[in-house]
């Protein structure tokens, strides 16, 4: 399952997370034909993952807060996270169109303790926008995801299967134990 947290992160957090992007990708939010100027490959991975701005998110206090309570301890070690930059695909560009496939983070039967990952939403993002999709219906019944020998999933696997894609609100934070 995920969690949605709306509101989770103020604004003041989050614009200096959006201008350490926009400045290392010389990249102006109002200038969609600057958006294209460097090729982050499908998954739009900004390798800026220490950046100041990033650790004053993870150390706000609701977001510290949310993972030491799902944790039950206040001794929380951080895991390496990245930003990702994903302007809108343009079909005469088919190289560029974001071919992430739905995906196990793990194999679950390999994995016996929580295993919480997030993403906060810097700006307004539509459902049909939303980097987070899941699909709920795989998990009711448990061999779909047991013993698998790869991670992600065909489309001919995926085809009685709604995908369930997410949006929110800047600050948004939504949650889900990746086991």
């Amino acid at each position: 399952g995920y969690i949605v947290v709306p509101d989770l992160v103020p604004e003041q957090l989050l614009q200096p997370a959006i201008n350490a992007i926009t400045d290392f990708l010389d990249v102006n939010l109002e200038d969609p034909a600057t958006w294209y100027q460097k090729n982050l490959g499908s998954n739009g991975i900004v390798p800026i993952h220490h950046h100041q701005a990033f650790w004053d998110i993870r150390q706000y206090e609701p977001v510290y807060r949310l993972f030491a309570d799902l944790f039950n301890t206040e001794d929380l070690w951080i895991r390496l996270d990245r930003a990702s930059f994903k302007p809108p695909w343009r079909p005469q560009l088919p190289e560029e169109k974001d071919d992430s496939r739905v995906h196990l983070n793990s194999h679950p039967e390999k994995v016996f303790l929580p295993r919480y990952q997030g993403i906060l939403y810097l700006t307004d993002t539509e459902d049909s926008q939303g980097a987070f999709c899941c699909v709920p219906s795989l998990y009711q019944r448990e061999q779909t995801t047991l013993n698998r020998k790869s991670l992600l999933f065909t489309d001919e696997e995926l085809k009685d299967h709604n995908i369930v894609n997410l949006g929110g609100k800047a600050g948004t934070f939504i949650l889900w134990d990746s086991r």
